[in-house]
């Protein structure tokens, strides 16, 4: 289990007051918004890559899997591959790409393993399923074509946020569509949405939450997923927390306690040990939105003991 010290908490705890609470918020709710937080990704890609700083090579390519095509970034460990980790970022589903997660990508990859991470088209441009879709697609190929390529057939999921839900979701879809489905050994998510309805954290976020403007955030979910009611967004296929998970890997969950998605771990953690599934919650003192991204050492404590957890399941 993680264990933090007093004095690592209350670094962050000044970080994020510093730092953190005077950035504006993001209300995806406004269209002005989405396409400013899109075009400041854009103009990300201008600063340089960490990866080959790293020694690590990279490569932009399409793979196929179930007769679709998605386009992924995958990055090489130096040496021969310990396991497949398929990557899913976040973003609300609706901005970032694959090379946002460079340097959290990167750190796995000098920890000895191939990451493919996925560059899933955005909602609400595109239907919601066809997100859900692109993370499937990459999935799928990792387990039925990511050995003959990368050089190692165990897979993990790690995503964050969006990511996290995605991943979720697209692994309730690949126990159906792919036969090697066991050679997927866990999913790191981290502060995942795995209830589109919205949980009862989500719906009382208040306008001081950081990172996210807090009462936009329920009625995003409807927005993105092109006006589906709350009761359409409960299905299983839209909502993880309403699958049976009696069938899924091993989960490793984080969470913060200033997070409004804390509700969404928990519960998914919770209905996992119930039926049966091993899931480990580790909920963050005071830690918002996006904490495992920061210039924090409770941030490289987490992104460590997720790659420890990984390790450990290859013994």
């Amino acid at each position: 289990m993680l264990e933090l010290t007093s004095e690592e908490i209350s670094e962050s705890r000044k970080y994020y007051k510093d730092k953190i609470s005077r950035l504006p918020k993001v209300d995806f709710n406004k269209k002005g918004q989405l396409y400013l937080v899109r075009a400041l990704g854009l103009m990300s890609f201008i600063a340089p890559s960490p990866i080959r700083k790293m020694g690590l090579s990279v490569q932009n390519r399409r793979v196929s899997a179930l007769g679709r095509s998605v386009a992924v970034r995958i990055i090489q460990p130096t040496g021969k591959a310990r396991a497949i980790i398929v990557d899913i970022h976040g973003g609300g589903w609706t901005v970032a790409r694959a090379i946002h997660n460079d340097p959290l990508n990167g750190a796995l990859a000098q920890a000895g393993y191939a990451v493919v991470s996925v560059d899933y088209r955005h909602a609400p441009d595109h239907d919601f399923q066809v997100v859900i879709d692109d993370c499937e697609t990459a999935l799928a190929w990792a387990l039925s074509k990511g050995e003959g390529v990368l050089g190692a057939s165990p897979v993990f999921l790690h995503g964050d946020s969006a990511g996290a839900h995605l991943s979720v979701a697209a692994a309730l879809r690949c126990r159906t569509s792919s036969p090697r489905f066991d050679q997927l050994k866990g999913m790191v998510l981290f502060y995942g949405c795995f209830d589109l309805s919205a949980t009862d954290s989500v719906r009382a976020a208040p306008e001081d939450t950081l990172v996210f403007y807090g009462p936009g955030l329920a009625p995003f979910y409807e927005r993105v997923t092109g006006g589906m009611s709350e009761t359409q967004r409960r299905s299983p296929a839209i909502s993880p927390l309403y699958a049976d998970l009696s069938d899924m890997p091993p989960a490793l969950l984080f969470v913060g306690t200033a997070d409004p998605l804390i509700d969404d771990s928990k519960l998914l953690a919770e209905k996992m040990n119930a039926q049966g599934r091993e899931a480990e919650l580790v909920i963050v003192p005071e830690a918002p939105h996006s904490f495992n991204r920061f210039r924090t050492a409770v941030a490289d404590r987490a992104n460590s003991y997720a790659r420890s957890w990984i390790d450990q399941r290859l013994d």
